[in-house]
């Protein structure tokens, strides 16, 4: 395991305007509403080589990127043998993929914010090497729903480029996602409006990036009730990368990750102002396996997020804020670690069913009622046995998500 330590940053957070009227819940159980507010693909961020110049446990996968010259993997420093871009490899030249991902040196951009994937969504298996989503493929740039669905939908890889805003007719359509695709916002101001993603079975390799995603809320349905309107939705899909997006006010589920949805991380998002922010499950297996970290959650109520029989579910550095039903929930057989979050104002921050929950350095601030732990060492998994990743210190939490999570401005252009 390694750790890059990242600068304290003041902290200066504007108060929201949505507050929470829904008091506490029970909390759900999986087989209702599906989805997730998913974002963006990725392009020219890669998994190999950390900010600190170390080659990742992912290998040699870039994400996004063309594949003609000047898609050049990114990683690692000049020592290190790096990733596979879409041109010829790169040994640490870094820099972005063919739709221009990264900061100079294909880790972070240039406000030192992580763009590198970490997690089970880097690691091997069900047939697939890692997640590079449409790395292979031609880039394109959409701004029409119509040629969003196009390219989402079709056999071939791409790397697609939304720019601006698009709204969804009807409103609560969620666009079918095949494998092999990055979908990524230009900048910070891509915009899915009034619909969301699917992931059917079997879909796999996809990274959705750098999108804002939201306004499927019916008013007066703020248990999501009267319709199944879903932020991104996948049933037993894999190797999913979702990063540096923005869920808010969606009709349903922000991210439903269902039916042994496998190889997932979703990381650098923010997950905000609703009622059921981040479902996992609907499933009697226990297999899926996936990443959680760097997340900012805040002002929500319920699956923040419920973990409902994941094999191995692996949660850091996190921020828990204004939580008014229960944080993370590890339903049923799930196996989670918890490492470096922060709770901040949340009731029954963490608690687990017949699995294990190993909960460590976390900080807890204003919270009630639950925080269970089998322990305090890896009594069922040891992330860094599958994975090298960067675990910050719990106290630079906040001031790193205030700066860095969500859309980045460098990315997709």
């Amino acid at each position: 395991m390694k750790h890059d330590l990242f600068a304290s940053f003041l902290l200066a957070l504007s108060p929201l305007g949505l507050a929470l009227a829904c008091g506490t819940s029970e909390p759900d159980g999986p087989g209702g509403i599906d989805s997730l507010a998913g974002g963006s693909g990725s392009t020219g961020a890669t998994t190999g080589g950390a900010a600190s110049g170390e080659s990742s446990a992912a290998g040699s996968s870039v994400t996004g990127g063309d594949p003609s010259p000047g898609g050049t993997g990114g990683g690692g420093s000049a020592s290190t043998s790096g990733g596979a871009g879409g041109g010829e490899p790169s040994a640490g030249s870094g820099g972005a993929g063919g739709d221009g991902a990264g900061g100079a040196d294909g880790a972070v951009d240039s406000e030192g914010c992580p763009l590198t994937l970490e997690g089970f969504a880097s690691v091997s298996g069900e047939g697939q090497d890692g997640t590079h989503g449409g790395r292979d493929g031609e880039t394109v740039t959409v701004t029409t729903q119509a040629d969003l669905e196009k390219y989402a939908g079709a056999s071939e890889p791409y790397v697609i480029r939304v720019q601006g805003k698009i709204t969804m007719s009807p409103r609560g359509k969620e666009i079918s996602v095949a494998s092999d695709k990055t979908i990524v916002g230009v900048g910070a101001t891509a915009e899915i409006s009034q619909g969301g993603f699917f992931l059917g079975s079997g879909v796999h390799n996809v990274i959705l990036r750098n999108l804002t995603i939201g306004d499927t809320f019916v008013e007066g349905d703020w248990e999501g009730k009267t319709q199944d309107f879903d932020g991104v939705q996948m049933d037993t899909a894999h190797h999913v990368w979702i990063d540096h997006c923005r869920f808010h006010h969606i009709g349903d589920g922000m991210i439903d990750s269902r039916k042994d949805t496998s190889y997932l991380t979703v990381s650098w998002s923010i997950l905000s102002d609703h009622n059921k922010a981040f479902g996992i499950g609907w499933t009697e297996n226990i297999t899926a396996q996936m990443t959680i970290h760097h997340n900012w959650f805040r002002d929500l109520n319920q699956r923040n997020p419920s973990t409902d029989n994941v094999l191995r579910a692996h949660l850091y550095n996190n921020w828990l804020q204004r939580i008014s039903s229960y944080g993370n929930y590890a339903r049923g057989g799930t196996n989670m670690v918890l490492e470096n979050s922060v709770f901040d104002t949340v009731n029954r921050p963490h608690y687990y069913d017949d699995g294990t929950l190993v909960a460590a350095g976390n900080i807890y601030r204003s919270t009630s009622g639950d925080k269970e732990s089998s322990g305090s060492t890896y009594s069922f998994f040891d992330p860094s046995d599958f994975y090298e990743y960067s675990l910050d210190p719990a106290d630079q939490v906040e001031a790193l998500l205030t700066r860095c999570a969500g859309p980045r401005p460098e990315l997709g252009l």
